[in-house]
């Protein structure tokens, strides 16, 4: 009989065997994967295949465990079957996530570096793993999806949708609206530096809501090739513009008073 060091170095042989195979075989399918693509960065279908790399080892790790303390498998899942049904219930969440993550990541809806919505967070993909999506937000934060929220719930995908249209909403007071022309005219002279990177038959600007003492407006543009960077700073810029306005007419209508001493 074998001594019982032998057969604990004999079991840590075969996993490290079997990892470095596992290892070996994602890396052998993500180059042949590429190669037929012509890509070089991480996309869904290569953060798939690395997510089920994942699955497997940490499978075959939890079979190592059992065959080390040499505990049969078969009584194990008879007579744990109680705390199987226990550990399922506490698991359910964790094993939707991976799931969801999994199905996410094999299909075209959504890649890394897609701008995004999942209910009312906005932002960029940064990475999608086995239980959630990382989004960069418009202010930098970086903030956490479960998998399985992303999976159940309305996403809108900005980056997909073949003519980008930017949107910006806001309120004027009527009083400095003199008309909606010249207010558009305006917006699109404050945009002349992006002149080349906006489609110039795209600007428009939509009265969304007409109230008593104020209107809300909707100023819109396409850009010519979607980048994000470039639409926050377009964005910035207008909404000074905006501010830029509503001040000037203000003093427009208010002058100040002279001094009569």
């Amino acid at each position: 009989m074998p001594e019982p060091y032998d057969i604990y170095l004999s079991l840590l042989s075969r996993y490290i065997i079997f990892f470095f195979v596992v290892e070996f075989a994602e890396r052998v399918v993500k180059f042949f994967y590429r190669q037929s693509k012509q890509i070089t960065k991480p996309d869904n279908i290569t953060i798939g295949i690395g997510q089920v790399s994942s699955l497997i080892k940490i499978t075959g790790f939890i079979f190592w465990v059992l065959l080390l303390f040499q505990i049969d498998f078969k009584e194990l899942f008879t007579s744990l079957s109680i705390i199987a049904a226990a550990i399922a219930i506490i698991a359910k969440d964790y094993v939707s996530n991976v799931i969801s993550g999994i199905v996410l990541t094999f299909n075209d809806q959504i890649s890394i570096n897609d701008q995004i919505k999942i209910e009312e967070v906005k932002g960029r993909i940064m990475d999608i793993n086995l239980t959630n999506i990382h989004l960069l937000t418009e202010d930098d934060d970086l903030v956490y999806i479960p998998n399985n929220i992303a999976f159940m719930t309305k996403i809108i995908n900005y980056t997909k949708i073949e003519m980008k249209r930017t949107s910006i909403e806001f309120e004027l007071d009527t009083q400095f609206v003199s008309s909606v022309e010249d207010l558009e005219h305006r917006l699109i002279e404050s945009l002349a530096d992006y002149k080349n990177k906006i489609k110039p038959d795209s600007y428009n600007l939509k009265v969304v809501e007409l109230h008593k003492n104020n209107i809300s407006f909707k100023f819109q543009y396409v850009l010519a090739d979607p980048d994000s960077e470039l639409e926050k700073e377009i964005k910035k810029k207008t909404i000074r513009r905006i501010l830029t306005i509503l001040n000037s007419d203000k003093l427009r209508n208010n002058p100040m008073p002279q001094d009569l001493g």
